[in-house]
């Protein structure tokens, strides 16, 4: 989770720790750069997610990475759209999900695909919010801890459907089995 520091970012990282700080299934580990979030129950589930107003801390998480040569399956933006081509910089081969948290993330999908070509991509047509972003990312470590380490879109969406109904914010996001965006711009490569 790249977090970043501005009021949305400082925001989002407050209500993402606490929403896992309160849930007995998980274990926080905090440094000064960042803060680690595992699975104590179930399938393991690693969150890094760097402080938003240290300067050293996406930097020293990427070290982390390139030290251990294990890089995110999930990368997630989290901030405003115009911090969103640091976040596409992060994305690798190995990037499997990429979430766009931010506003108009649905217009810059290709993009993602040229840094992960094979990555589904979660975005917003429109605004992006944290009140949406949190509960969605919950639900996906949930459904991958308590499931088979997969992520099973339509099931999530139908669930996120029922809760987030009364959330004007959340008819803006797209699942990657519906993003019709990805899958022009990967049909429109492959016929290059």
């Amino acid at each position: 989770h790249i977090f970043y520091d501005d009021e949305d970012g400082n925001a989002a990282f407050k209500s993402f720790r606490a929403k896992f700080s309160s849930d007995k299934n998980y274990k926080l580990t905090d440094t000064d750069d960042y803060l680690k979030i595992e699975s104590v129950e179930g399938r393991k589930i690693v969150l890094y997610l760097n402080k938003p107003q240290v300067d050293r801390g996406l930097a020293n998480l990427m070290a982390l990475y390139e030290k251990e040569k294990r890089y995110p399956d999930v990368v997630v933006h989290r901030g405003h759209s115009y911090h969103l081509q640091t976040t596409i910089e992060v994305l690798t081969s190995n990037t499997k999900v990429a979430v766009l948290g931010s506003c108009g993330g649905y217009q810059n999908i290709s993009r993602v695909l040229e840094n992960a070509s094979d990555a589904q991509i979660v975005s917003s047509k429109q605004i992006g919010t944290w009140t949406v972003n949190n509960e969605l990312l919950k639900d996906m470590c949930e459904m991958m801890r308590t499931g088979t380490g997969e992520i099973v879109w339509s099931t999530l969406w139908a669930g996120m459907e029922e809760r987030m109904k009364n959330n004007d914010k959340w008819k803006d996001y797209i699942p990657p089995n519906r993003n019709l965006g990805v899958k022009f711009v990967k049909a429109f490569q492959v016929m290059k």
